[in-house]
């Protein structure tokens, strides 16, 4: 049972080791970068039509 336990964990790195290896020649943290910037200026555009909106059609009293 022990000896199982050692492979099964030998085989656990073995296989994140790889999966590092394969996301580092892939470049991911670059790509999730772009992802987020390009995500957080697609904020604004919605967020300038509601503002446009709700000035259109709530008026302060």
């Amino acid at each position: 049972m022990v000896v199982l336990k050692r492979l099964a964990s030998a085989n656990v790195l073995a296989a994140l080791w790889r999966f590092y290896r394969r996301t580092e020649q892939a470049e991911l943290g670059l790509i999730s970068a772009g992802v987020a910037f390009f995500a957080f200026l697609a904020i604004f555009p919605p967020a300038a039509a509601r503002r446009c909106l709700q000035s259109a059609c709530w008026s302060p009293p």
